[in-house]
């Protein structure tokens, strides 16, 4: 059966038991459960590219001034928790500037690398650290400068792939090595074009994306599940997001630097062994989810 499918997918390791994860009252297994651990797997699988792409326009702010009083009035609005610092380069080659990102709630700490900061075409690099996994991210992104920006190529890989072994006891049960979850759980991604459309009216930054891309398992090739964007995904930037999480449920669904409030994706989750794949909609609510498949559109709890 489908649902089976995405379990085998994912060995279950974004979901344990039933629906009482999801902060619903119900205590029994909904029918787009599989699209609600697709959907978890995605945005957190993503979100460090949200991040980077926040982070990036806080460095343009930083990086455009002029005077020292400028940088100053930067670093005291955005820069708590942010090192920036100009990279040493050989002669003749382009110049960087490095930022490094520590002490955030959830563990995120980012080592980026701006290429050519003078220019209105970067090529930003990343290395991500969460729960003992690291991460590499590429992004380059052209117009700096403007209200819109155009992510031209961006994909991210695990560095140092941990080893899990698999058993496969049946097509609906599945379990995979005893090694950690984050191992398990984190896909190498490969984006199409992105958009990026930033918002002015806010003192953090905010902008709605749009685009498209595939998550691949890097422990299981057949793994895999696409994602389009079908409604721009509206991001909020939360640098003091600890005393937010702890303000009560409205926020419970701020882990980390940038946050998703709204928007809808399509997702395909794909079997390559049995050429079957799964599809669902899902449309991202302030509190809220709604799930969509085959006719059938169930709630979830953010």
């Amino acid at each position: 059966m489908k649902f089976s499918l995405l379990l085998l997918f994912i060995g279950g390791l974004l979901i344990k038991g039933c629906v009482q994860d999801s902060k619903n009252d119900s205590i029994y297994q909904k029918r787009t459960e599989a699209g609600h651990t697709a959907f978890r797997l995605t945005e957190k699988t993503l979100l460090p590219f949200t991040d980077i792409i926040a982070y990036t326009r806080i460095f343009r702010e930083y990086v455009r001034q002029t005077t020292p009083d400028g940088r100053d009035s930067i670093e005291t609005m955005y820069l708590s928790n942010i090192r920036i610092a100009p990279h040493s380069q050989a002669l003749g080659t382009a110049e960087q500037y490095h930022m490094t990102v520590s002490g955030e709630e959830a563990g995120h700490n980012y080592e980026i690398t701006f290429t050519n900061p003078s220019s209105s075409s970067w090529d930003v690099l990343a290395v991500a650290s969460l729960n003992e996994q690291t991460t590499r991210y590429h992004l380059s992104i052209r117009d700096i400068d403007s209200k819109t920006w155009t992510v031209t190529q961006s994909n991210c890989e695990r560095q140092a792939p941990v080893q899990v072994s698999a058993t496969r006891q049946s097509a609906s049960v599945t379990r995979l090595g005893h090694k950690s979850d984050a191992a398990k759980t984190t896909f190498n991604v490969k984006n199409q074009l992105f958009t990026i459309n930033w918002a002015y009216d806010t003192v953090y930054p905010s902008f709605k994306i749009s685009g498209s891309g595939i998550l691949q398992c890097p422990n299981d090739p057949h793994c895999r599940v696409a994602y389009q964007i079908e409604q721009p995904i509206v991001v909020k930037s939360f640098p003091g997001f600890k005393t937010i999480h702890q303000a009560g449920s409205d926020f419970n669904f701020v882990n980390g630097f940038t946050a998703w409030s709204s928007g809808t994706l399509r997702l395909k989750t794909y079997d390559t062994v049995n050429h079957a794949f799964d599809e669902y909609t899902v449309t991202l609510l302030e509190q809220d989810l709604n799930i969509a498949m085959n006719h059938v559109e169930e709630k979830w709890t953010r």
